[in-house]
């Protein structure tokens, strides 16, 4: 169970983000919404979140990967679930030097991430 009641999503399909914030809500996480990189990195240091919940790809030039590898350097450790509907071995590849990850495919039930809590 992460001790930091706050949680960063980073997800740029509003609904799918609107949808994980209620649900993490209703447990009585404090969820918060990043719908891009940029906006990402400035909640995350702004929130320090406990846990993050982001997306792989994001409709940008820059992946979620690469933001979790940017954040990593920025010094947060906390745990980080990407999401994907990328079922390829290259995207668990590409996590595994990743600290503190986990891989989930998309769609996501909101169950599978209650376990990683």
């Amino acid at each position: 169970m992460i001790q930091n009641k706050k949680i960063l999503i980073v997800e740029d399909q509003r609904i799918i983000a609107s949808v994980y914030a209620m649900l993490f809500f209703k447990k009585g996480y404090e969820a918060t919404i990043a719908k891009n990189v940029q906006d990402a990195l400035e909640k995350t240091r702004e929130l320090n979140p406990g846990l993050i919940i982001m997306d792989v790809q994001l409709n940008e030039t820059l992946t979620g990967i690469d933001l979790a590898r940017q954040l990593r350097t920025e010094g947060f450790e906390c745990p980080i679930i990407f999401t994907t509907g990328n079922l390829h071995k290259n995207t668990v590849n590409d996590v595994a030097d990743i600290k503190n990850c986990k891989v989930l495919i998309k769609p996501v039930e909101f169950s599978e991430i209650e376990k990683l809590l």
